[in-house]
């Protein structure tokens, strides 16, 4: 933002903290490590000293995301929330908050040592440096944790974490209930290895990869080359990887089974996507 001062801007909040600052060797090609002149995580900017770069020079670095009273947001439900009610302006009347809280804590772990800060699962890592529309954000979040968000009839926002339920205490449907059930079986896409890239350096076009092979699946389906699916994820852990990896390769590993149900509306209407029938 001023190039006199060498100052630089990466977000337009409060920051957690910056990590690492690399700039790009013009003779060798390579990232060379270099350090902060100074930072500021209010405003999210930092400077670099003057003999570690030059105008034109590449310059990447390493940073933690949206603070909240100096504590990183990386819950995937508050970000959400954050996307919905910030950055989209929706009033936060429109939220049903208790199902933000629970799924809030589906993703909390538990207080990280000695610190304020919480550890979660699926801890997200999204980067917006242009114009990305709401929905398609939140898509790639909840495909990282398998999330969902949705609005009832009367406009009010839920989101949940997918979380299997037991049968116990759900509706029931008896086959009186039931005017047609059909099930069909797709197998046109039925993959045996899953590539996840996650920790994305975008200035550096480089990311951190997770590979989930599932090779009975390559021969129960005579796969000559394994069928590869491959995911850009926003997330930062490597575990957050692998469990994403394996969902996918979970689901996408096997034939998709699809159910259409017909039942009287006095059943259906009162149900919210994510609720389970029995």
């Amino acid at each position: 933002i001023d190039l006199s001062t060498r100052r630089f801007k990466v977000a337009g909040h409060a920051i957690a903290g910056f990590d690492a600052l690399r700039v790009k060797n013009t003779s060798t090609g390579a990232w060379d490590d270099k350090a902060f002149a100074s930072t500021d995580l209010a405003l999210g900017e930092f400077t670099i000293g003057s003999a570690d770069w030059s105008d034109g020079k590449e310059i990447a670095v390493d940073f933690r995301g949206k603070a909240v009273s100096g504590v990183l947001m990386d819950n995937a439900a508050d970000i959400v929330k954050d996307l919905l009610t910030v950055e989209l302006s929706e009033p936060v009347a429109n939220l049903n908050s208790a199902s933000f809280t629970a799924a809030k804590n589906k993703l909390d772990i538990g207080a990280v040592f000695n610190s304020s800060a919480r550890a979660t699962l699926g801890k997200i890592g999204v980067f917006l440096d242009k114009a990305t529309e709401g929905r398609s954000v939140i898509e790639t979040i909840n495909l990282a944790v398998g999330s969902y968000l949705f609005s009832d009839s009367s406009g009010l926002f839920y989101y949940r974490v997918f979380e299997p339920a037991v049968g116990e205490g759900l509706t029931e449907l008896t086959e009186k209930d039931i005017y047609s059930f059909a099930e069909t079986t797709d197998s046109a896409e039925v993959y045996s290895r899953v590539t996840v890239r996650y920790n994305r350096r975008a200035v550096q076009d480089w990311a951190e990869s997770y590979v989930y092979d599932i090779p009975e699946r390559q021969y129960l389906h005579d796969q000559p080359e394994p069928a590869l699916l491959e995911k850009d994820a926003v997330l930062s852990a490597t575990a957050d990887a692998q469990r994403l990896g394996q969902r996918l390769g979970f689901q996408e590993g096997r034939p998709a089974r699809r159910w259409k149900l017909s039942a009287p509306a006095r059943l259906l209407l009162t149900k919210l996507p994510g609720d389970y029938l029995h």
